[in-house]
């Protein structure tokens, strides 16, 4: 190949370079990027948390294979509960001067968030090598695993009677409600009564 051959290679590569970096940067020389079209999803929550939980779950899942016997999963992992109850649910009179007590009706408590942080989950599984080599990663049984640990915190909460009494729910509520320096009376009934 001739001077003259490479000189004009080198000059329509230049050429190439310089005209991909001007539609990539832009006349100004400044890269352009497009706008992103981000969603955000916002909503007001009017909630009263009286009690943060976090506690450790375990749990099993079997699953019956047809090459023969169980497959057993045991899994761990950390749940963090928000407990309280749901204002928006809460009913209240208005005070006038014939009854300037403020009659609040509050509904039961309950399990407002239930978080389980991903990164906690353990997994230990009983299962034979040709189960093992024919499910490597099944993410339905994942999903269902870490849905159960969910629930059995939910069910833990439950059953071992941490979920506020109406009568401790009353109470925070007065100590919330006598640090506004208010001098209205307050009065509590519950809903489901």
């Amino acid at each position: 190949m001739d001077t003259l051959a490479k000189n004009l290679i080198q000059m329509m590569i230049i050429v190439v370079i310089g005209a991909a970096g001007f539609l990539v940067l832009g006349p100004e020389g400044s890269l352009t990027i497009p706008k992103a079209h981000n969603k955000v999803s916002h909503e007001m929550v009017r909630i009263l948390g009286t009690d943060r939980i976090v506690t450790q779950i375990v749990v099993e899942d079997d699953k019956s294979s047809f090459l023969g016997g169980t497959d057993r999963v045991i899994a761990a992992g950390t749940v963090t509960m928000l407990i309280g109850v749901d204002v928006d649910k809460a009913e209240k009179s208005v005070p006038d001067t014939a009854n300037p007590t403020v009659l609040v009706r509050l509904p039961d408590s309950e399990i407002l968030t239930t978080e389980l942080d991903e990164d906690s989950i353990v997994y230990f599984r009983k299962a034979t090598i040709v189960q093992r080599l024919t499910e490597l990663d099944d993410q339905e049984r994942q999903s269902r695993i870490r849905q159960k640990i969910k629930v059995s915190a939910a069910e833990f909460v439950k059953i071992n009677g941490l979920l506020p009494s109406m009568a401790e729910i009353e109470k925070r509520v007065r100590e919330i409600w006598s640090e506004t320096g208010t001098r209205t009376a307050i009065e509590f009934q519950s809903l489901t009564n």
